[in-house]
């Protein structure tokens, strides 16, 4: 079973491990106020670069072979999982808002409209979205 968000929030700790991708949940899991054990992977996505272990959260081994003693660890010190907490949430509040997520996209189509060498035209029917006046 898994938990709801509200269920969730009872713990001051989470893991984070991937499955056949990447853990997509982790996102949510920064924002949230957890000190957060993450699993080391080869999957990622691009905003993962910003994440320090022992800053933003506790690292795993691939194999979670450390998950009891890294789990102990940061339960027993206290000022470390709030540290983890407050860390990934301002990383989080800093890479993740929905005005920080538009800037990345934005300087990514910026980015691909500069390699692009052909004429672009709409396709017919298409219409410029434009964002709501309160958005940033």
């Amino acid at each position: 079973d898994f938990l709801t968000w509200a269920q969730l929030q009872r713990f001051r700790a989470v893991v984070s491990i991937d499955g056949f991708t990447l853990a997509d949940r982790l996102a949510y899991l920064v924002v949230g106020g957890f000190a957060i054990l993450r699993q080391e992977t080869e999957w990622a996505e691009g905003w993962y670069r910003f994440m320090q272990p022992w800053v933003h959260y506790a690292p795993l081994r691939t194999d979670l072979a450390d998950l009891v003693p890294v789990l102990q660890r940061v339960l027993r010190n206290d000022s470390l999982a709030r540290a983890l907490a407050r860390n990934a949430a301002l990383l989080g509040a800093r890479h993740l808002s929905r005005r920080a997520l538009t800037c990345h996209w934005l300087t990514l189509l910026h980015g691909y409209a500069q390699w692009v060498q052909m004429p672009v035209r709409a396709a017919p029917g298409a219409f410029r979205v434009r964002p709501d006046r309160g958005f940033w």
